[in-house]
């Protein structure tokens, strides 16, 4: 739904044809309702539409749906069959749930600052965008799950999505991959400073380009082993966990520049 004059990423550069091409990416293969929330008529429309739905996000900041006299919860108890997902910076209920926030400010404050630059100086900043995209996605996986669950017991939902949680859950911070990098290494080896993160996907020169190694199930830690001709030093089955090759880091190291083709 948009409002009269279309929504603002309509003319987000780069444009094509007088459409942002973003804004045609993310839309594609839907249709739009401009609506007025000031016209009584558009207002009933909205309630039909809302009614007919499965699937109901309100994006707006604070909420679209309020310009309509409701609410996403609202709508949820409403109509029994309705998944309904209220997407805002840090949710609708609780401290921060007024606070707005921009792409720089979820990276610094959901810890991707923390890995990002070098390890002395000031942090770099991500390209803009990462932050809103990443949530976007969580919030489309949120939806589909509480879509399908509906599917098998009849039930729609209410979800309160927080980009700030999407982003603290999704984007790598200390949170959530410190305690594999820094797995079976004593406190007092460890980087001074930002987390020397370029050594959790290593990057490597081969003959034509680079190759970058994310290694987590054992799936693919054993497909990687066999690439490399199966080395004797890592048969052992505790390798699988992920822990046990980060305490192995130095050597497992030594034996991918060893073993991989890389650049003369």
């Amino acid at each position: 739904m948009e409002a009269p004059g279309g929504s603002p990423g309509r003319g987000v550069p780069p444009t094509l044809a007088g459409t942002g091409i973003p804004f045609a990416v993310h839309n594609a293969n839907k249709r739009s309702a401009v609506l007025n929330p000031l016209d009584e008529q558009h207002r009933r429309r909205f309630d039909e539409l809302t009614a007919s739905a499965d699937i109901v996000v309100d994006s707006g900041l604070p909420g679209a749906a309020a310009a309509y006299g409701t609410t996403c919860a609202e709508l949820a108890d409403r109509h029994p069959h309705l998944v309904a997902l209220s997407f805002t910076d840090f949710g609708t209920s609780g401290p921060r749930s007024s606070w707005r926030a921009t792409d720089p400010v979820l990276y610094a404050m959901s810890g991707s600052l923390s890995r990002s630059g070098p390890t002395t100086g000031t942090p770099v900043l991500p390209p803009d965008g990462i932050a809103s995209a990443t949530a976007a996605v969580q919030a489309a996986w949120a939806v589909l799950v509480a879509y399908y669950n509906r599917l098998r017991c009849g039930a729609g939902d209410y979800i309160d999505f927080s980009r700030f949680d999407a982003l603290v859950m999704a984007l790598d911070p200390a949170f959530g991959a410190h305690g594999q990098v820094a797995a079976g290494i004593r406190s007092s080896a460890r980087w001074r400073g930002r987390p020397k993160n370029q050594d959790a996907y290593p990057i490597y020169p081969c003959q034509d380009g680079y190759v970058r190694l994310c290694v987590m199930a054992p799936r693919q830690w054993r497909g990687l082993r066999r690439w490399l001709g199966e080395p004797q030093d890592f048969q052992d089955p505790r390798y699988d966990v992920i822990g046990a090759r980060f305490a192995a880091w130095p050597r497992s190291v030594c034996w991918w520049r060893r073993c991989s083709p890389v650049r003369p």
